[in-house]
């Protein structure tokens, strides 16, 4: 069927919507109902892609077809209005400067919403940016792109997948095995995202903001910020949280990570590297130098750790900057100076080197006491097993 290009002055530009009634997706039936399992059609590319291991979102796309479907009869859109889609399988995409106050709602069927090219340009940042915009994919696997502040968007029932960039956007995938993957501009707000129930996959590069899987057994990211920490709630499910401080230098852990696993027995993959060798002259808050000369990032709180429920995962690659990681501390302390007890789970790094210092991690399981060799595994340290050290109790594992 063809599409139905809407047009219409939206601010101060042309806005353009294509409703492209063109299945781009294929269906194990062939009644048109959109039922049945999908897979992507041959003349098709979404351009999405996913990094398990970082959380990153490598890239995006727009999906082409070969044939020119014709226009229909035009119909008007201005700022604050109304766009509905279809039953069917419905692509809307910009061709122009988007605007303020935009509502789009593309019904059932597995939709393509189509707004924002992964550009980094100010300029056409700006005029792909959504303001105070409502999207709703409806039920069905929808794949939704936007550049958004101040937005809402919503999954709605079905797989769907929902990246670009977001700020201070509220995003609920709804039901469903769901995908996000979004980005914050720097110095914005961050986003309140939700994954609903369902199996759901979350990573959001963003300065605070809250991040909630929901029910169901999620796979979500906790990105360092800049200012303030981004907070990670698996909700309920035996999630896997990737705690990922891979790559930031250190002169980005202003603030640490902020995660609870929720209900269920869950994995919390701990993924470090101590950062550069440099330091700044001002070093951020969560950085400070001990007294023998080693400096100290600290990369946040784990709420609930369970021990002999929950699993701590610990990442001992060696890292290119040369730090060896030559011990795990796991140290009980009582913060207030009385019970609950809690954990600092404190990474030894060591560099061979007169001019660096030598380098420690330390993320602290709030609350929790009573850990043992059993609860820790520490994964890719290489031939030589790093030893686990229980300070304060009296007993040690290698």
């Amino acid at each position: 069927m063809s599409p139905l290009i809407l047009l219409g002055l939206v601010g101060f530009g042309l806005f353009a919507v294509a409703v492209n009634q063109d299945n781009y997706t294929s269906s194990d039936d062939d009644d048109g109902s959109g039922e049945g399992d999908d897979t992507a059609a041959e003349d098709t590319d979404t351009g999405g892609s996913f990094d398990f291991d970082t959380g990153d979102d490598t890239g995006g796309g727009t999906p082409t077809d070969e044939e020119d479907p014709g226009e229909e009869d035009p119909g008007d859109v201005t700022a604050g209005g109304m766009l509905t889609g279809t039953d069917g399988p419905d692509t809307i995409s910009l061709d122009g400067p988007a605007g303020p106050g935009l509502d789009i709602s593309t019904g059932a069927g597995d939709d393509l919403i189509d707004l924002y090219d992964g550009t980094t340009d100010p300029v056409e940042l700006e005029a792909q940016l959504l303001d105070g915009a409502r999207v709703s994919g409806g039920d069905g696997n929808d794949l939704i792109d936007a550049h958004t502040i101040d937005s809402t968007l919503t999954g709605d029932a079905g797989n769907d997948t929902i990246s670009g960039r977001h700020d201070g956007a509220s995003i609920d995938a709804g039901t469903g095995d769901d995908l996000v993957s979004i980005a914050s501009s720097e110095g914005s707000a961050g986003s309140d995202i939700q994954g609903g129930d369902g199996a759901d996959t979350i990573s959001a590069l963003m300065d605070g903001g809250r991040v909630d899987g929901g029910a169901g057994n999620d796979l979500l990211f906790a990105n360092p910020s800049a200012t303030s920490p981004t907070e990670v709630d698996g909700g309920d499910g035996s999630d896997q949280i990737v705690i990922n401080a891979v790559t930031p230098p250190i002169q980005q852990w202003e603030a640490g990570v902020q995660v609870t696993g929720g209900d269920g027995a869950d994995i919390f993959d701990l993924i470090v590297a101590p950062g550069g060798i440099d330091l700044s002259d001002t070093p951020p808050a969560s950085v400070s130098t001990l007294a023998d000369g080693t400096v100290q990032v600290d990369i946040g709180t784990i709420t609930d750790f369970s021990a002999g429920e929950d699993l701590l995962l610990i990442d001992g690659t060696t890292n290119a900057n040369q730090f060896t990681l030559a011990a795990i501390e796991l140290e009980e302390t009582a913060p207030s100076g009385a019970a609950p007890l809690s954990t600092v789970v404190r990474l030894v790094y060591e560099i061979d080197s007169t001019d660096v210092a030598n380098r420690d991690v330390i993320l602290t399981l709030s609350g929790a006491s009573g850990l043992t060799a059993d609860d820790v595994i520490v994964t890719g340290a290489g031939t030589s097993p790093v030893p686990l050290n229980f300070l304060s109790r009296g007993a040690a594992a290698a």
